[in-house]
């Protein structure tokens, strides 16, 4: 379930008393799981009129009652997503080149752009496994 979803769902649902809504708001704790953001979840009491059914006598006062609403913020974490982006694009290249080839340090960037580089190589040689031309 997306969090607006569940954000809308719980802005309009209406609580009577206290314990309910801080019941409902650690059931929610547990229900939400984000991976790229991170949410604060407050309660919030309210004041409004109470409705009574039919019409209202002209001098009557109103009485006033009051309720608890869920509140649900949440900010993006761009710390995080970079972190999962980083850990999720990971290459794991296993070589048995030196430290140091002809006379140049090799550092894993560069070990990695050689590797990515050999594709080239392959494909301009790939024509001579075509069968037209091995014949």
């Amino acid at each position: 379930m997306q969090i607006e979803e569940i954000r809308s769902a719980f802005q309009k649902q209406l609580f009577h008393c206290l314990d309910d809504a801080e019941k409902a708001t650690q059931e929610l704790t547990f229900t939400i799981k984000l991976d790229y953001h991170t949410h604060t979840i407050q309660v919030q009491t309210i004041e409004q009129p109470k409705i009574k059914r039919g019409r209202s006598k002209k001098d009557a006062v109103l009485e006033m009652e009051t309720k608890d609403i869920v509140e649900i913020a949440y900010t993006f974490n761009q710390q995080r997503f970079d972190e999962m982006r980083r850990h999720a694009s990971r290459f794991v290249l296993i070589t048995t080149l030196p430290n140091e080839c002809d006379g140049e340090n090799m550092d894993a960037i560069k070990i990695l752009k050689l590797y990515k580089g050999q594709i080239n190589v392959a494909m301009n040689f790939s024509f001579l496994k075509d069968p037209v031309y091995v014949d």
